[in-house]
């Protein structure tokens, strides 16, 4: 633990650090969580904080500590096992990051996709609407103006399926109200 810290010795360590909440501890307040769990329970595992060496740097540690108690129950020491766990930390902070990029490619993908669904296939399907409107006025038979209309309905079929397509790749929601809001939505 010494050497993790920084120090030649135990006996360094030891004497360097004289207030252990401050000194030792980057958030203070895990020193008072470390002391209730404890004292409460005996011991710690999985305790992680992050910790000052020498030097003034910090790493990440995991602790499983016991308390050892004289025959009274008071106090005496604590013992246990320090591991480095700096390296594991920082690569999960790299791949938290790593997958808040991949899912802003996503949205920004799909928000790709459904404007261009909503721009090209939706204007090309307005167009058709307005031609089929425009033939079914200029002809007279009714057969063909019965067919000018299946072919109206389907194409507003298929301009609502668009719709709902582009709502479920991009929800309006999400531009309009901010992830917090559409999601408690």
């Amino acid at each position: 633990m010494a050497r993790m810290f920084g120090y030649g010795s135990a006996e360094e360590l030891i004497n360097d650090r004289r207030d252990i909440e401050l000194q030792h501890y980057v958030e203070p307040e895990r020193r008072r969580f470390f002391e209730k769990v404890i004292s409460e329970e005996g011991m710690v595992q999985g305790f992680e904080l992050q910790a000052y060496r020498k030097d003034g740097s910090t790493i990440w540690i995991s602790e499983n500590v016991r308390a050892v108690r004289d025959e009274n129950g008071t106090l005496m020491y604590y013992e246990g096992i320090v591991e480095d766990i700096t390296q594991r930390k920082q690569v999960e902070v790299e791949r938290i990051e790593l997958l808040r990029r991949l899912v802003k490619a996503q949205e920004d993908e799909q928000r790709r996709i459904s404007r261009e669904l909503h721009d090209q296939l939706g204007q090309s399907l307005a167009a058709l609407l307005l031609g089929l409107k425009t033939l079914k006025n200029s002809v007279r038979e009714e057969s063909t103006i019965d067919s000018i209309q299946r072919l109206q309905e389907i194409t507003n079929r298929i301009a609502g399926e668009m719709h709902s397509l582009i709502r479920e790749l991009r929800p309006t929601a999400l531009d309009d109200l901010g992830i917090q809001t559409a999601l408690a939505n």
